[in-house]
């Protein structure tokens, strides 16, 4: 669905059934700088969220990311404070299409 960022390596693949969508992004390196973001793509219109839809997964022992899908359709990666590896990962977001 979406292939973006530095080098290509941050992919968005989804599934929709109804107004339900299930996006799995895989992210394989990331942001090193604390509050850094990122926008990987954008969604088409169907597959985007009334409201902005978020995942967090930790990172490091400490320090947190979280990806955010925004009702214009833009998914963009966030670091959350904190200086972050370069290492990255996976997640899923769901929520109901607007």
């Amino acid at each position: 669905m979406i292939n973006g960022g530095p080098g290509g390596n941050k992919v968005v693949t989804g599934v929709k059934w109804g107004r339900f969508v299930q996006l799995n992004v895989s992210i394989g390196s990331k942001l090193t700088s604390s509050w850094a973001k990122e926008t990987i793509g954008t969604l088409p219109v169907g597959w985007r969220p009334a409201a902005p839809a978020r995942s967090s997964y930790g990172r490091d022992g400490k320090n947190q990311m979280q990806v955010v899908v925004y009702a214009d359709g833009k998914v963009a990666v966030e670091n959350q404070g904190g200086s972050q590896t370069e290492q990255g990962g996976s997640l899923t977001v769901c929520y109901f299409a607007a």
